[in-house]
């Protein structure tokens, strides 16, 4: 990554053998939400919610970075900054970018402390950028018990429907009845306008919620994808989860036939997408931290990371297909391959060529019930530290295990068990990028994960079978190079 606006990083930054090569972070302080991603003149702008003076969550602004390729970005000025004792004094919250009669604008949500949503536009070609003088929304819709003291509402997503503007924003009230259950839900409230300053409430688009203990929805998109609807909801509990509907909007109200998530461990999260020149759909998300604000703040002062790029396409039962960008290929370096393979249970096949901490794989096997599969990465020498994926056969599971990552006790371990489903034949994609995992199966089941090694040399790769006999098709693997 190259800095326009300075020369170097922060060399304690930069030290920090957490950080990630390949994924895009600021140069230093906090990210979270990815936000106003757009295309202009073929360069995707990505603006993110950003802390410059920390690695914790304060009076976020909007950092601002460009990329030509999806891989390699250049950070720009920031963007937005809180006004002092203006309508955003205390944050630039989540939104996104439009372009409105030829001008890029953003819509965001300012805090000062009542959530109200805002605009700011550029007329030099995204580098500067001039606030509305008053909030474009300022009061909650009527006849709704809006969740929160001020009322929670935030998180613009708006899109052109012929000749208006439409937006949802992300919002919860108290008197929910979702599954016959009382108590706090999510809602989406949808707005239409012309201008984008002047907006007239229509209703309530959808409301919901994903997990017993919901009050909120955040960070919703609303998009077509294979001659359906697709909705990302966003869900700020104790786990976070970005989930996924497909179904129809008929311009009023959302209906969903699918549901499922984007991501089936707790650090991905506030899931944003944009269509890029050739009308593919894109989806980003934030990336949290697993390791406590002690442990990173002495010497790392950067916490939070985007994720990869992932594309996004309909299956036809109407569920929802994510791959790995096929940017990343680019960063490549030399192809190691496995002959094919049978894996008898209790056997191991160390793969020493790949020994490293920043990896692309790609695995397909066959694993019948009674057997599994686990993929070791940053392994130890005296496995004491070691990260594992697995597939279980028997469970047609896909479990992803950090409990042994690390021996710090500052971290945040995890077991994910995700209901994968399959035929008896796995296909993974796995990247590894020191502290970031990201795994992708068979093209529908994702799961992020952080693991933080205290080992230097935790840096082992091998494969394992257990229980029965295993059958190894394609095993192929690449160091891949820094951004």
């Amino acid at each position: 990554m190259t800095d326009s606006t300075s020369s170097s990083f922060d060399s304690a930054v930069q030290a920090d053998p957490h950080r990630p090569r390949f994924h895009f972070l600021p140069p230093s302080g906090w990210m979270n939400d990815p936000n106003g991603l757009v295309f202009v003149d073929g360069r995707l702008h990505l603006f993110y919610q950003h802390n410059p003076h920390g690695p914790f969550h304060d009076r976020i602004h909007w950092g601002h970075a460009v990329s030509d390729d999806l891989v390699h970005w250049q950070h720009q000025p920031i963007a937005l900054a809180p006004t002092p004792g203006g309508y955003d004094t205390e944050g630039c919250w989540s939104g996104c970018a439009v372009v409105h009669d030829g001008v890029p604008t953003l819509v965001y949500t300012g805090l000062a402390p009542h959530q109200v949503q805002c605009l700011a536009t550029s007329r030099d070609g995204l580098v500067t950028w001039t606030k509305e003088s008053e909030p474009v929304l300022s009061q909650p819709p009527p006849g709704l018990d809006i969740v929160g003291d001020p009322p929670e509402i935030r998180d613009p997503w708006v899109w052109r429907d012929g000749e208006r503007w439409s937006m949802l924003l992300g919002s919860g009230v108290h008197n929910g009845t979702t599954d016959g259950v009382d108590g706090p839900e999510g809602v989406l409230l949808l707005y239409r306008s012309i201008d984008l300053r002047t907006w007239e409430y229509v209703g309530v688009a959808h409301r919901g919620r994903f997990a017993r203990d919901t009050s909120v929805w955040e960070c919703p998109n609303l998009f077509s994808l294979g001659g359906s609807d697709v909705l990302l909801v966003s869900e700020q509990l104790e786990y976070k989860h970005t989930y996924v509907q497909s179904g129809r909007f008929d311009g009023r109200t959302f209906t969903p036939s699918w549901t499922g998530t984007t991501d089936h461990g707790s650090y991905f999260y506030a899931g944003l997408s944009v269509l890029d020149p050739s009308q593919r759909r894109l989806l980003f998300g934030w990336i949290k931290e697993g390791r406590t604000y002690d442990a990173r703040r002495p010497g790392a002062s950067w916490s939070g990371v985007l994720s990869l790029a992932r594309e996004l396409s309909a299956a036809p039962d109407g569920t929802l297909r994510m791959t790995p960008a096929t940017e990343y290929a680019s960063l490549r370096g030399h192809e190691h391959a496995l002959p094919p393979m049978r894996l008898a249970a209790g056997a191991r096949r160390d793969v020493p060529a790949l020994r490293g901490d920043a990896l692309e794989i790609e695995l397909r096997a066959r694993v019948p019930a009674g057997a599994s599969l686990s993929l070791l990465v940053r392994m130890s020498p005296d496995e004491r530290e070691r990260s594992v994926v697995r597939y279980d056969g028997t469970d047609q599971e896909l479990h992803v295990d950090t409990t042994a990552a690390s021996l710090a006790t500052d971290t945040t371990p995890e077991f994910v068990r995700a209901d994968h489903g399959s035929d008896g034949t796995i296909d993974l994609r796995v990247f590894l990028d020191r502290s970031v995992l990201e795994v992708f199966a068979d093209e529908r089941t994702c799961v992020t994960a952080r693991l933080y090694p205290t080992r230097l040399d935790a840096l082992d790769v091998a494969l394992e079978a257990h229980g029965a006999t295993v059958e190894i098709d394609v095993f192929r693997g690449w160091h891949l190079g820094s951004i």
